[in-house]
């Protein structure tokens, strides 16, 4: 099995080049969640034909449990805040359009934060190979970007 840094590694380094004003990542770490819990919201109206314990059978029980396990070796304090994040909307399910309209949503507020930041780095492509990851992992990308972020304005 390879170290995480080696999978997330790519999906890091673009991430980061391309998000690093502090107002676009705090734009990104925040609609990243509410995506996030839209696409968990979605997935919870799929049943699956195994069920976890507490969550139930569906795929945003799954999604919202597989995420932040996949994540926990990069940043384990962002991975448990997703995982607890998810939990009311995996257990309480609201109604899956209303999921889908937050992400969609989210995903228009995140194109627009990079034009509104000028945030380009026109010497990746615009067809990246990583953006459906990017956008799966938002929560947990940004979310660790903004905690180091944070850490870094502390120690300067």
């Amino acid at each position: 099995m390879s170290p995480p840094g080696a999978v997330f590694g790519p999906i890091l380094l673009d991430a980061w080049i391309r998000h690093r004003h502090p107002g676009n990542l705090a734009v990104h770490a925040v609609s990243g969640l509410i995506a996030w819990l839209g696409l968990t919201t979605v997935l919870t109206a799929i049943p699956t034909p195994l069920a976890l314990p507490v969550l139930g059978n569906s795929a945003g029980a799954w999604l919202a449990l597989l995420g932040p396990l996949a994540w926990l070796p990069l940043d384990a304090v962002v991975a448990i805040a997703v995982l607890l994040a998810s939990l009311p909307v995996v257990l309480l399910g609201p109604p899956w359009p209303l999921g889908l309209a937050a992400f969609l949503v989210c995903l228009v507020v995140q194109h627009y934060a990079h034009v509104g930041w000028h945030e380009h780095a026109s010497f990746l492509p615009n067809r990246r190979p990583f953006a459906a990851l990017t956008t799966l992992f938002a929560p947990f990308l940004f979310g660790t970007f903004w905690l180091l972020d944070q850490i870094g304005r502390a120690h300067v």
